[in-house]
């Protein structure tokens, strides 16, 4: 049976040196996710100027700290009646798409129909030597 202070001493060496310990000691390659909005044609061509600027102003801070790495509209897609915007957001994880997503005004405002966050693999340059590795034991 343990004593108090024995439990406590090996309680604290083992949390202090495998929790949250990885990312301090490796870098991890950034992921990226594709965020789609399907917006409402009907709502969206009435959109108010000071949504469309709050939503404006959320992408430009998110292009600030390089969250969005690219935004754009998906052209000549099947639907005509509903626009499709899309962003490709760096984040840790799907969360910090998602939150993104639900703090925008486009969303708040009933304009987005239904959306998609899907996580992409690129290559890059944070990933090479896993590309390498790969290749070689393939």
């Amino acid at each position: 049976m343990f004593r108090g202070s024995i439990a406590k001493n090996t309680l604290w060496s083992v949390s202090r040196f495998h929790f949250g310990s990885f990312e301090l000691a490796h870098e991890i390659a950034p992921r990226y996710f594709l965020v789609t909005y399907h917006l409402n044609q009907k709502k969206y061509a009435d959109i108010e100027k000071e949504d469309a600027q709050e939503h404006i102003d959320l992408i430009q801070k998110a292009v600030e700290k390089q969250k969005i790495v690219f935004k754009g509209e998906v052209l000549g897609s099947e639907e005509a009646s509903k626009p499709e915007l899309f962003y490709i957001f760096n984040g840790r994880d799907e969360r910090e798409p998602h939150n993104f997503l639900k703090s925008d005004a486009l969303y708040q405002q009933g304009f987005v129909d239904n959306w998609q966050i899907k996580e992409l693999d690129l290559v890059h340059k944070e990933r090479d030597d896993e590309l390498v590795l790969h290749g070689k034991y393939s």
